[in-house]
């Protein structure tokens, strides 16, 4: 699992204390800190142990950031996070599941719902105008 971040000290705690949550153990967790100046690197390491922390020297933006987690990944299956995100605790399961059972599939997703309101599907829309 790659997770990006940037200043994300203070919304990581909910994101990784979901994962160490999961209903399925035995998984990497990687953060890469994107040259953040609020000390997230430092403090992720020291109160997750568990997690392994990449700290870029310099900001490389989301797609850096990513880049540089997966070229570290062990798993040849590897979950994209965002940092502000709290998966369910029966979230990873049927994702490494599907993976696993049918070699056919090469991608998976899964159906992000509001904070505020779980009732709605939580996209990010992007408009292109001419």
């Amino acid at each position: 699992m790659v997770i990006p971040s940037y200043r994300g000290r203070k919304v990581l705690p909910a994101c990784l204390n979901a994962l160490a949550a999961q209903d399925v153990d035995n998984f990497e967790v990687i953060v890469v800190d994107d040259a953040s100046d609020d000390g997230t690197a430092a403090w992720v390491t020291e109160t997750f142990p568990w997690v392994r922390v990449v700290a870029l020297r310099a900001n490389q933006d989301y797609c850096g950031a990513v880049n540089a987690g997966v070229r570290l990944a062990r798993s040849s299956i590897v979950a994209l996070l965002n940092d502000d995100t709290i998966p369910r605790r029966d979230w990873l399961r049927p994702l490494i599941e599907e993976l696993e059972d049918d070699a056919g599939v090469a991608f998976v997703s899964s159906c992000m719902l509001s904070a505020q309101d779980p009732r709605i599907i939580d996209l990010s829309l992007i408009h292109i105008s001419e």
